[in-house]
């Protein structure tokens, strides 16, 4: 088990929180905030093999070069807020996590005034769950390509994601 949690993070340049190798579930990073420079990659970036993983309560804000948070493993990202980054939440992985509350009265994540997404898919076999989000005032809210097909929401299950006044896009599918 691996416990990472209320840290307050200064990021010069490169990872803020690097989780990667043989962890153990359950991995828990939560209510860390990172506040990031423009040289910045990553504010969290989790790879851990098939670990389950829970992403609560963290802040990234000023990963202007990079990622705010980036889950690469099955598991749940959930009541996080990242502003000012490149790409808010960055998923590029088959691994499929959630992305917004598991359960009722769980707060979902909040991404705003990223400069090119706020929340990317870029994997061919994505089917991450998306659910009571906010997403406001990036660029482009929600980007699918590379054949990603998040679940954003169906009229059996609505997504209740927010999103507003993004200014291109709020949903693109490239």
């Amino acid at each position: 088990n691996l416990t990472v949690e209320a840290n307050s993070i200064t990021v010069g340049g490169g990872t803020g929180i690097d989780v990667n190798g043989t962890v153990l579930a359950p991995l828990t990073v939560e209510s860390n905030t990172m506040t990031c420079s423009s040289s910045t990659t990553y504010g969290i970036l989790v790879t851990t093999g098939d670990a389950d993983f829970d992403l609560v309560g963290n802040t990234v804000t000023g990963a202007t070069l990079g990622e705010g948070i980036v889950p690469l493993m099955p598991g749940f990202v959930r009541g996080n807020t990242t502003t000012n980054c490149k790409w808010g939440i960055s998923i590029s992985s088959i691994r499929n996590p959630t992305i917004g509350p598991e359960l009722t009265g769980q707060a979902g994540n909040t991404i705003s005034s990223c400069t090119t997404t706020g929340l990317l898919f870029d994997s061919a076999t994505n089917t991450s769950l998306v659910r009571k989000n906010t997403i406001s005032s990036n660029y482009n809210g929600i980007v699918t390509k590379s054949g990603a097909l998040p679940d954003i929401g169906t009229v059996a299950d609505n997504g209740n994601n927010d999103l507003e006044s993004n200014t291109n896009l709020c949903i693109w599918n490239r």
